[in-house]
């Protein structure tokens, strides 16, 4: 068993600000806020863009497409602060949508130690997750 780096902070993976009106709620922040774990610091990231679906993306190249550009780190760590955090998604599809709030918190300054989620598509994680970056080209 991998031991998990301790981190500053957990990052619940954010809905576009309609959708979250619409349900009512985040997935991400309730299993976020659930864990006894670190400090949850779930106003740091922003979806910036509104996203479809990426389950409904045909293929990987899509669910990229999909989201690039769709996350925007709120501020980068300041003096003295722990850079390390936890970003949390309650599902992985294809590894597209972490990868892109993952390039987000690191474009800030941030640096993301790990990534969780509480279920993942069937095949995820046979190959390793895709990286946007903040401009939207595939790395």
């Amino acid at each position: 068993v991998r031991e998990v780096p301790p981190v500053a902070g957990l990052v619940p993976l954010p809905l576009h600000s309609r959708r979250r009106r619409e349900r009512g709620f985040n997935q991400a922040e309730i299993l976020a806020r659930r864990g006894g774990g670190p400090p949850v610091a779930s106003g740091l990231l922003r979806r910036i863009r509104s996203t479809a679906q990426q389950a409904r993306r045909p293929d990987a190249a899509a669910r990229l497409a999909n989201v690039a550009g769709a996350f925007r780190a709120v501020r980068g760590p300041g003096p003295g602060e722990d850079p390390r955090l936890g970003l949390l998604d309650d599902l992985v599809t294809g590894g597209a949508t972490v990868a892109a709030g993952a390039d987000a918190l690191e474009a800030a300054g941030w640096r993301v130690a790990w990534i969780a989620a509480a279920g993942a598509a069937a095949g995820v994680l046979d190959e390793p997750a895709p990286r946007v970056d903040t401009a939207g080209a595939a790395t």
